[in-house]
């Protein structure tokens, strides 16, 4: 092999390299952010005064039903994104959710607002699964 193609595969490899770092790096930053999420869902459904300070006029008991809903959708999304449950494992857990009262008001109040948000495609995944939960458990509803 000639000189300039060591340098070509040595130029592949490294650039092979440095994108697979800013993927992990994307994934890790991810990763703590969605812990963050999760202390402060936790820290919100252990102080009433947290409650009542985000959720103004809304009844308390509708306030931490909206948070408990909202750490299932957050542990949901994270354990598809990480590989730990396939999207076949969480059909059913989604559409049991969907037949909940508090996990229809959640969705109607928060599903767009996820969607609108997605940042990539898990986030569009994990939104296009809730939806379809959603509108599959409308017969069943509570």
């Amino acid at each position: 092999m000639s000189r300039n193609t060591h340098a070509a595969f040595a130029l592949a490899a490294g650039l092979a390299h440095l994108v697979l770092k800013y993927r992990q790096h994307k994934d890790t930053v991810h990763l703590a952010c969605t812990q963050l999420h999760a202390r402060t869902l936790a820290d919100m459904a252990a102080g009433p005064r947290l409650l009542t300070a985000v959720w103004e006029d809304t009844p308390e008991d509708e306030a931490v039903q909206h948070v408990l809903a909202n750490r299932w959708m957050t542990a949901w999304s994270l354990m598809l994104r990480v590989g730990y449950t396939p999207e076949s494992s969480l059909k059913a857990p989604l559409h049991e959710f969907m037949q909940t009262k508090y996990g229809r008001a959640f969705w109607e109040r928060a599903g767009n607002y996820r969607a609108m948000n997605a940042r990539d495609r898990h986030d569009r995944r994990f939104v296009k699964l809730a939806t379809e939960a959603f509108h599959g458990a409308d017969a069943f509803a509570d």
